[in-house]
């Protein structure tokens, strides 16, 4: 593997009896710790990541992508990203949960170019087609693909089925290109 240990080995999704937290980096456990301790999605992200920057990876300075989940029919959604000379542009999103339907955040913004850009604007509002964890990612996946002459630079996909009333995993697919 090469690469900082520290920008690619960390727990992607965490979950406990407090409801689920995902994202693309360490700032996970911080994520689960604060909603453990005060059961708002929203707020948990707000003050776990008070102290988190986009990751130091130059030339792309990968957004940290996080998502909290403590049931009910609402989530909270963070995306931290590099700015202008180096500041820090923090967006926070509480999205509603409709049967059906789906919210897509992505680290980058799919424009196939070097380096990539960050993810910007809202989180996509989806229609699922999908009846499991696994439909969905793989549909998602395959939807990103590049046109054949361009590079791929998908590096993986996470699909999580959750219970909207007690807040519990019911399913969970991870689809990562370089793990198969």
């Amino acid at each position: 593997m090469s690469g900082n240990p520290e920008l690619l080995i960390y727990p992607a999704i965490l979950y406990s009896a407090s409801g689920f937290v995902v994202s693309n980096g360490q700032h996970t456990t911080d994520i689960m710790g604060s909603l453990e301790s005060v059961h708002n999605p929203l707020l948990a992200l707000v003050r776990a990541l008070k102290d988190w920057k986009y990751e130091p990876d130059a030339p792309i300075y990968t957004p940290r992508i996080s998502l909290a989940f403590a049931g009910g029919f609402n989530l909270a959604v963070s995306v931290i990203k590099r700015g202008e000379f180096g500041s820090v542009i923090r967006n926070y999103s509480e999205l509603p949960l409709i049967p059906g339907r789906g919210w897509l955040v992505m680290t980058y913004m799919g424009i196939n170019i070097d380096p990539l850009p960050s993810f910007f604007g809202e989180p996509v509002f989806l229609e699922i087609l999908g009846n499991s964890a696994d439909e969905v990612a793989n549909q998602v996946f395959n939807s990103l693909e590049p046109a054949p002459d361009k590079k791929d630079f998908r590096v993986a996909v996470a699909c999580l089925r959750a219970s909207a009333t007690a807040g519990d995993v019911q399913e969970i697919k991870i689809i990562n290109k370089n793990k198969g």
